[in-house]
């Protein structure tokens, strides 16, 4: 055998344990990502569909029943886990105030996470 073909038979494919845990980290950082992410981003449509609704509450002439119908409305497009009774709307005659809160259940490889999310949205009444 040549010296060439000796050298690529020696060679071992090792691989150094600093791989293998980076390797690891980010395989679990792209798993939470996958899992987290798009909870966060419902969350964050609805509290803006919540800051719209409570912005534009004088001027569209909506009660706190109607308003609360279009945020579950919106909820259950985003898949969100809310019921009527966790919308607080409170309504004075120059503010308005719309808190939601809910939990949501992420499996995390057979460990469950009972994330409570609270969204909240509040804006001046003009007449």
């Amino acid at each position: 055998m040549d010296r060439s073909k000796r050298a690529w038979c020696q060679e071992r494919g090792e691989i150094k344990w600093g791989s293998i845990i980076l390797l690891l980290i980010i395989l679990g950082g792209l798993y939470l990502a996958y899992k987290l992410v798009p909870i966060k981003m419902a969350y964050y449509k609805f509290e803006d569909t919540m800051q719209e609704q409570a912005k534009f509450a004088s001027g569209r002439h909506v009660d706190p029943d109607g308003m609360r119908g279009t945020l579950m409305k919106n909820a259950k497009e985003l898949e969100i886990p809310i019921r009527e009774e966790d919308i607080v709307i409170n309504w004075t005659t120059n503010h308005i105030t719309v808190t939601a809160t809910w939990t949501v259940d992420v499996d995390l490889l057979g460990y469950i996470k009972h994330w409570q999310m609270i969204a909240k949205a509040d804006s001046p009444l003009f007449d």
